[in-house]
């Protein structure tokens, strides 16, 4: 952080351990942002990372953050579409982990930023270390498929692997909507739109399965985030089914 009134990185740079000093300018007295501060981290940790030889369907995380809400669950799910590509995730940048792991960062085949917020820090650190990337998380039904797609993309996997991946998603969907036929032909109004881009989830969702909406219909919650894959839609529909069946 900055220090009103001393040069904060001159400090750094000559104190006996500089080497061991990661600087990161981040001073909202002078008009920065959250936002601004947290790409800003971003790029600065990936220096204590060097460029290595790639390990072959691995992807490397770039901007979770610590106190996001359904973390975990969000990413559970990008594993489990990463599972039919047959790629692992080797590093979760910076999500819990010790400085001594971000070394890890330069053996990734390919990077996924986590959403918008973080893309400026995630194609810089991609350019960095000349690796391709995905840009987002996956979101909705129809966002895991075209997640599978540009995953395997930048990963260099043959597109019978991803029309195979693509196919296999395509059923698991069809297969955890079933359970919710009972909501055909019910009416819901979905009100405020808590995030942006939850009321285009929700009516995907609702297309696929035969949900109308109305103005008086049904009142249903969005989550007060934007679903992440199937998990995230599948979540939401069980509060749905629970609010009709009252």
């Amino acid at each position: 952080p900055e220090t009103i009134g001393d040069d904060t990185e001159g400090v750094c740079a000559a104190h006996p351990a500089s080497e061991r000093i990661v600087y990161i300018p981040a001073s909202g007295f002078l008009g920065g942002s959250s936002q601004a501060g947290e790409n800003t981290a971003l790029v600065r940790l990936s220096t204590l990372a060097e460029p290595k030889e790639p390990i072959p369907r691995t992807a490397a995380l770039i901007g979770e953050k610590n106190l996001e809400s359904e973390v975990e669950e969000n990413y559970a799910e990008v594993c489990r579409l990463l599972d039919r590509l047959g790629i692992k995730v080797i590093l979760r940048f910076c999500r819990n982990i010790e400085a001594a792991e971000i070394a890890r960062l330069g053996e990734a085949a390919f990077f996924i930023i986590r959403d918008e917020r973080v893309e400026e820090a995630g194609i810089t650190i991609a350019n960095r270390f000349g690796r391709p990337y995905v840009s987002a998380f996956p979101t909705g039904l129809s966002g895991c498929i075209s997640f599978l797609q540009e995953a395997g993309k930048a990963c260099g996997i043959p597109e019978e692997g991803i029309a195979k991946a693509v196919f296999a998603e395509e059923e698991y969907q069809r297969e955890q909507l079933a359970p919710f036929a009972e909501l055909a032909g019910t009416s819901v109004a979905l009100g405020f739109e808590p995030f942006a881009g939850c009321h285009a989830v929700a009516r995907e969702a609702m297309e696929r399965i035969g949900i109308s909406e109305s103005a008086d219909g049904i009142p249903v919650k969005l989550p007060f985030y934007l679903p992440v894959g199937a998990a995230g839609v599948l979540k939401m529909l069980y509060l749905w089914r629970r609010e009709k069946r009252r």
